[in-house]
């Protein structure tokens, strides 16, 4: 949203009376077993990643909340990691298209 956007809302709600009564966020509550079995996962050798449809920033809010996150840790967008492994597609014997990973060396860098 541009700012001109923003502040032709702005302008709006004085022209017309309007009061804003509240902002509301909403954030998915983390299971308490889910840090304990990250956890576990991690004492035995297991890497965890977590794939989710949320915004880079509410993404990593969760994986810190999960104990999955941390210093090193990479957080990217859909576009982002599609492009780092270069999309996908496999074409099977009668012609169709299905979905695979082209660069499996990346995808394995970024896992």
């Amino acid at each position: 949203m541009s700012k001109d956007t923003v502040y032709e809302g702005v302008r709006a709600i004085e022209d017309n009376n309007l009061i804003l009564v509240s902002i509301l966020g909403i954030m998915d509550i983390v299971r308490e077993t889910v840090p304990i079995a990250v956890e576990k996962c991690k004492k035995a050798g297991i890497k965890v990643r977590m794939v989710t449809g949320d915004n880079k920033i509410t993404a990593e809010a969760i994986a810190k909340k999960c104990g999955i996150w941390h210093e090193d840790s990479k957080v990217m967008e859909g576009k982002d990691f599609m492009d780092i492994i270069e999309g996908v597609t496999q074409k099977t014997i009668d012609g169709e298209e299905r979905d695979v990973i082209k660069n499996m060396e990346a995808f394995r860098d970024v896992i």
